[in-house]
């Protein structure tokens, strides 16, 4: 065997110690205030192939278990394509990717803790530093439980308008093989970005329903489904909406102008 050089050997030690400083804390935790960690140094950035492990945990998960951990990226003038994470999948069979530059900057999770990898997208070369932030963000009960009746909740749980940085995910469960519906009901309050969306079988497409515009009823006959808001971008206030959950398939029911379209056929059919 070769002997190892006392050069490699120096190499070696450098690359052991200064790990722990690229990484820092494996093991972060989510308060309602916004916390952030710098990865990577601010003079060298992230060596290639580094690779880093976290867990985010939910602080106050006894206390407040029905909040969710919020995890994003904030997107600057030195953002590269590469500044990525990941974690691991929920529906789909590859991990879901956040990453600073190309928009999937938000990842959210309704369990008591997360974990989060680098990389997120391969990684053979030198990145610049950035920052991970992470809150947690009071969503209200974030695991609902279908019946045969129909049961609805706020889709934000604060009082007033929706505020243009709220993210929620909630998980709603089910009876394995049997059909159920979530949707958003129409009224003359409906706004265009009123929307929620779900996780396809295809790795980082989403099914987005919305109160407005038509595409308002997500079936599933899953054992449960995570639904997340906003299902469009939203930066701005929104008013408050209500999301809709039940077993089975709700009937069509008329409602204005087709009601009374089809009274008057009936009419004629009748007395003509």
């Amino acid at each position: 065997m070769r002997a190892t050089s006392r050069s490699q050997t120096n190499l070696l030690i450098t690359q052991l110690a200064i790990r722990p400083i690229i990484c820092g804390e494996k093991m972060l935790y989510a308060t309602e205030e916004e916390n952030v960690f710098h990865f990577g140094s601010e003079s060298d950035g992230i060596p290639a192939n580094t690779d880093c492990t976290w867990t985010i945990e939910n602080k106050w998960k006894n206390e407040k278990p029905n909040t969710s951990i919020l995890i994003y990226l904030k997107p600057t003038n030195k953002s590269e394509s590469n500044q990525c994470v990941k974690f691991p999948p929920s529906v789909a069979s590859k991990f879901e990717i956040t990453c600073a530059e190309n928009g999937r900057s938000v990842f959210e999770s309704t369990e008591e803790s997360v974990t989060m990898y680098f990389p997120g997208e391969n990684n053979d070369e030198q990145l610049g530093q950035f920052n991970v932030y992470y809150r947690l963000e009071n969503c209200g009960a974030r695991k609902l439980y279908v019946s045969d009746e129909e049961k609805t909740f706020d889709i934000y749980s604060g009082s007033g308008d929706i505020p243009e940085d709220h993210r929620c995910a909630r998980k709603i469960y089910a009876h394995n093989g049997k059909l159920f519906e979530i949707k958003l009901h129409h009224s003359d309050k409906s706004e265009s970005n009123q929307c929620v969306k779900f996780p396809t079988s295809v790795a980082s497409k989403f099914e987005i329903i919305c109160a407005e515009n038509g595409r308002s009823v997500f079936e599933s006959t899953e054992e449960s489904v995570t639904m997340y808001f906003p299902g469009e971008n939203n930066d701005e206030q929104l008013g408050q909406f209500n999301v809709y959950y039940r077993l089975g398939k709700s009937t069509g029911k008329l409602f204005g102008p087709v009601l009374h379209v089809v009274l008057f056929f009936c009419t004629l059919t009748l007395f003509g």
